[in-house]
Parts: structure tokens; sequence; C-alpha cells
């Protein structure tokens, strides 16, 4: 089991599951200074760029890049600030 099994396993994207397990609970925090739709979206860009801060020093990928991860962070970014807006949690 080299480098090539750990490519292929989904361990290589541990960086994206911890954002996704912080990022309520950094929302949550942001909120109390800013809107909740911009505290979403916040937390989620910063919690992904720095999952792609990771990914510099052990690409998940052949395919990776961080222009394409950078640009993924600012959509989603932008996706979860319109998803909370539309769909308040509170």
């Amino acid at each position: 089991m080299g480098d090539s099994a750990r490519s292929s396993s989904g361990w290589s994207w541990w960086p994206n599951m911890v954002g996704g397990l912080l990022w309520p609970f950094l929302t949550i925090l942001l909120k109390k200074v800013m809107p909740m739709y911009v505290a979403a979206a916040v937390a989620f860009a910063v919690l992904f760029a720095a999952a792609g801060l990771v990914y510099r020093v052990s690409p998940p990928s052949s395919e990776w890049t961080l222009s394409k991860w950078l640009l993924g962070t600012l959509v989603g970014a932008l996706a979860c600030g319109l998803f909370t807006y539309l769909f308040p949690w509170s």
C-alpha cells in the first residue's frame, strides 16, 4: 500500500472533512459580529482556503491545482451565503 493507495482513498481529502465539521461552529461564532449569511460565507471561505493550503504540500490528486481550488472556494462561499440568506437557520 504505497502512495497510490493513499491517493485513491477518501483519506486524501481529510482537510475537507475537517472544514465541513468546523464550518457550523465557526459560522455560529461569526454570527455574533455579522449577519448570518455573511458569517456562513466567510466561514466557508476561510476553512476551505485553509484546506487548499494543506493541499499545496500534499495534493489529493494529479488534477488538483490551487487556482481551481480557490475558484471553487469562491463559488462555494457565494452559494453558501445565498442559501443561508434564502433559508435562514433561525
